[in-house]
């Protein structure tokens, strides 16, 4: 009897071992989802794909984490999706969905969204195709994640900068320049005594003197390009023709403006980050392009703001696009300060196009 129990014993345990080694695989899978959710919401980075051929849009958790949502209530598609997007960012994410159906391309975009409390985060967006080996879309795979810190970073980094550049086109002003100011009057002053003297010392001073020009003339134009061009509280339209007319009189190059007077609704932030981006653009058109004509040229439409500077100079320099030097990089962070896009590309026919859009709202004093 004895024998017989210990036989099913053995038959027992041999019939369990193919159902455990049938369940590893499955723990083993499950261990590794479990990682990759723990590794994305330590990243706050969410991954989702679009099944081509279902129809159908799959989220992992932190996707859902990152929205403020939960998997139980919501179901993601491109309409529920976009109902959860900053209304002024919804066509830049249209624009992106569109781009990536009909010509496959990627798009890295920065958009605000809103949770149920009304708190608002802005997340980087990432979508591209993935296709077989014989070059057939069957999904689109993407990512979301949470840059709502970064961003507040690089906003309070803009804010930082554009104090410290004020501080110091001021004290180029007040204190460097009126310092030359006066060395220029003592020269002055010591070139007539020595001319009466007929000293052959004269000419000497005379060429310190032209030096002593140049180096104030330089310190006005570094102090001029820190600090701002015109109130913005005269309206925005008015402080770009104050840019260009402040180009035009002091630069060998011509300025030219086109915009509207409709245009002030542009205002706060956004008005005081268009205005440095045109400036430092024409700052750059003047310094490395050598431009003699440059266009400033502001359109509206009902949801967007395009901001271009055009010159006929000799074109930016590949390397100098490369490098990203400080000129663009501060483009390029304010640009993600009023949610837009940036390009700096050089002309067929010669010189350098600066495009900045961004979302524009009818609310009166606010874009974007």
């Amino acid at each position: 009897m004895t024998d017989n129990v210990e036989s099913r014993g053995d038959q027992m345990n041999s019939a369990a071992e193919p159902a455990a080694a049938a369940k590893a695989p499955e723990q083993e899978l499950a261990r590794w989802k479990d990682r990759l959710d723990e590794s994305q919401r330590i990243a706050k980075i969410g991954s989702w794909e679009h099944n081509l051929a279902e129809r159908r849009v799959w989220w992992s958790d932190e996707s859902y984490r990152i929205f403020g949502l939960s998997p139980d209530t919501f179901d993601p598609t491109q309409e529920t999706i976009l109902e959860l997007i900053h209304p002024d960012d919804r066509q830049r994410i249209k624009n992106a969905w569109q781009g990536i159906m009909e010509r496959g391309e990627p798009y890295a975009i920065d958009i605000r969204i809103r949770h149920a409390d009304g708190t608002e985060r802005t997340i980087e967006a990432r979508g591209e195709v993935v296709v077989t080996e014989a070059g057939q879309p069957t999904r689109i795979a993407g990512t979301s994640y949470d840059i709502t810190r970064r961003v507040a970073l690089e906003r309070e980094i803009v804010t930082i900068s554009i104090r410290e550049r004020e501080r110091i086109g001021r004290d180029l002003h007040d204190s460097l320049g009126q310092t030359l100011t006066g060395i220029s009057l003592r020269l002055h002053g010591l070139s007539d005594g020595l001319a009466r003297e007929g000293s052959a010392h004269a000419a000497t001073v005379r060429q310190l003197m032209e030096v002593m020009r140049t180096a104030i003339e330089e310190t006005g134009n570094v102090s001029r390009s820190l600090l701002p061009v015109a109130p913005l509280r005269h309206g925005f339209s008015r402080a770009l023709r104050a840019l260009a007319k402040e180009v035009s009189d002091q630069s060998v190059a011509t300025c030219l403006v086109h915009c509207s007077d409709e245009d002030d609704v542009v205002d706060g932030d956004v008005a005081t980050h268009l205005l440095r981006i045109a400036q430092e653009a024409v700052t750059n058109a003047l310094k490395h392009g050598k431009a003699r004509l440059i266009e400033i040229r502001l359109q509206r439409t009902a949801d967007e703001l395009s901001l271009e500077v055009v010159d006929d100079g000799i074109g930016i320099a590949l390397e100098h696009e490369r490098a990203g030097g400080i000129g663009l990089r501060s483009m390029a962070y304010r640009t993600r300060m009023i949610h837009g896009q940036l390009s700096v590309s050089a002309q067929d026919g010669g010189g350098t196009r600066v495009s900045c859009r961004c979302p524009f709202s009818e609310s009166p004093g606010r874009v974007g």
